[in-house]
């Protein structure tokens, strides 16, 4: 059984809608986000690299989870005091001192170039 959704004022392009559900997102807001789902037992979606999710319940279930996830996550960056040459490798390592902690970090970078996704880390030992 679907959820009552909150009033919300209607949306008059799916632009509005995109802005809508990302500004929910953004905020953990999951109340507005599921808003501009349709109610419909047979909605689906597909997060990256995941599975087909049927239905308003587990929909739901996977943005709250994405959510969870977002308010524990942490960016850090840095700036090389050697940027060295266009297209040199660069190696990089990533350490904290906590145990228990998942790293999503690359190796290494290209100098010059665009830099790909990082790939799922392992919890620290």
């Amino acid at each position: 059984m679907a959820r009552p959704k909150i009033p919300t004022a209607p949306l008059a392009s799916p632009e509005e809608i995109e802005h809508q559900f990302y500004e929910a997102l953004q905020r953990g807001d999951i109340e507005q986000l599921m808003a501009v789902w349709s109610d419909d037992d047979d909605i689906s979606c597909v997060h990256p690299g995941g599975p087909r999710m049927v239905g308003p319940n587990a929909i739901r279930a996977a943005f709250e989870g994405i959510a969870e996830e977002l308010r524990r996550q942490y960016n850090i960056g840095y700036v090389p005091t050697n940027e060295g040459k266009t297209g040199q490798r660069k190696q990089i390592k990533v350490r904290v001192d906590r145990a228990n902690l998942i790293i999503r970090a690359r190796d290494s970078y290209i100098v010059g170039s665009v830099a790909p996704a990082p790939t799922p880390g392992k919890p620290n030992k």
